[in-house]
């Protein structure tokens, strides 16, 4: 089952704004290292012209975040 669940709203100019935004997400109230993410996005009148490229930039703040780095280094064995 997924369940769909908007966690942020915002009005970015650039795709390093983006990246900014998603970065003040805490991740960890909604994922754990057992879940995946996926990301819907939808561009109009952007300077992010592809909707792709927005759902990349959502995701790498993401998969760079501390709380994943830390959940990582714990799993090795």
């Amino acid at each position: 089952m997924r369940v769909l669940v908007p966690i942020l709203e915002v009005t970015v100019a650039s795709p390093d704004e983006l990246y900014q935004a998603v970065q003040t997400i805490d991740w960890s109230r909604y994922l754990t290292p057992e879940h995946t993410l996926a990301v819907d996005s939808n561009v109009r009148d952007s300077r992010i012209t592809h909707s792709k490229y927005a759902a990349l930039r959502v995701k790498m703040p993401f998969a760079t975040s501390s709380w994943l780095a830390t959940v990582v280094a714990e799993r090795r064995y």
